[in-house]
């Protein structure tokens, strides 16, 4: 992100560099310098670095990413309760965070709160499992209730009997609830593409918004990325960025099998996923499911065909992910 408040000539020449703004900041350190992160980002920019940001944890269901400190600014992306974002800098009752996936924008205070040292590893270490409905109403222990995106992260502490019925378990901001067995879903062991289709599906109706990640509304590569954590891979954020992963596979749908992922015009905005027998599922006005001969003008400007593999497997743990065969029951 470069900051809207930069003059336009600093802002053109900041995007000659070779450097994806989508996953760093740059702006005004107040004295007419430039203040960056990451280190990275901040020495091709020959900016001051912002080093140590804190790192927060997200405790609403579904928290607004803008980009820029303002309500009226455009939805950027969304971050989702338990996820755990760096702090970069603080302006009024905004952060700007990077979240997970890399992703730079600014966030709304009160919906987060900081890690103390050692709680997030704590935290992994008492997470059971995640919300398995692709979306639902949860009935929390004091009576209330609330919507909650599927795989957001559940804790407690197991002593290895999960066959019960019913148990109960908490959210990341201490609340529980009881949850039957149905809605508890264990990491998977590993990463299996084809489920990238079948998780797809379960969106399959949800409205597009544009910089959604969620069943309340969804764009593009937010479904794609969605699906993809889902089946035990870690995508970026941008349709973009995701045609950049994976295996390249030729144009004609012959060697294609279901979970491999279609990227259309050059360069790239709009990305769906394979499901078989001609047929994609991507968001456009709402989550379809449609021959691709049918999903009008996209038929003629395919330009990239992907298949995840297991160097896009999820590596590094989190609230949200399990790297591969990481298994504490």
């Amino acid at each position: 992100m470069i900051d809207h408040r930069l003059s336009s000539s600093q802002r053109d020449e900041l995007l000659r560099l070779p450097v994806d703004w989508r996953n760093a900041y740059v702006g005004s350190d107040g004295e007419g310098g430039l203040l960056a992160w990451p280190v990275s980002a901040a020495r091709i920019c020959g900016a001051a670095a912002i080093e140590d940001p804190v790192e927060v944890v997200v405790e609403s269901p579904v928290e607004e990413l803008r980009e820029e400190p303002s309500h009226r600014a455009p939805l950027a992306s969304e971050a989702w309760m338990g996820e755990c974002l760096f702090r970069v800098l603080e302006e009024g009752e905004w952060w700007l965070v990077a979240d997970e996936d890399g992703y730079v924008a600014w966030m709304r205070s009160w919906t987060s709160r900081v890690l103390i040292p050692g709680e997030k590893d704590e935290l992994i270490h008492r997470r059971i499992g995640v919300f398995a409905p692709a979306f639902g109403r949860l009935t929390l222990e004091d009576g209330g209730g609330m919507l909650l995106m599927g795989g957001t992260p559940l804790f407690g502490e197991s002593d290895g009997s999960l066959d019960v019925e019913s148990m109960e378990l908490e959210l990341v901001d201490g609340r529980r609830a009881h949850l039957s067995r149905g809605e508890l879903e264990l990491f998977p062991h590993g990463p299996f593409s084809p489920r990238i289709a079948s998780w797809a599906r379960e969106l399959e109706g949800v409205s597009y918004r544009w910089g959604g990640r969620t069943a309340m509304g969804i764009d593009c590569s937010g479904l794609v990325q969605w699906a993809a954590l889902r089946a035990g891979y870690e995508l970026p954020r941008d349709a973009a960025q995701q045609s950049l992963l994976g295996e390249m596979l030729p144009l004609d749908s012959s060697s294609w099998r279901a979970g491999d992922l279609l990227f259309f015009h050059d360069p790239v905005d709009h990305v769906a996923i394979y499901d078989g027998e001609e047929t994609i599922i991507h968001a456009r006005a709402r989550v379809v499911r449609q021959r691709l001969s049918e999903a009008g003008e996209l038929h003629s400007v395919l330009s990239v065909v992907r298949r995840l593999t297991m160097d896009d497997r999820i590596r590094q743990a989190s609230l949200w992910r399990r790297p591969q065969g990481l298994s504490k029951l």
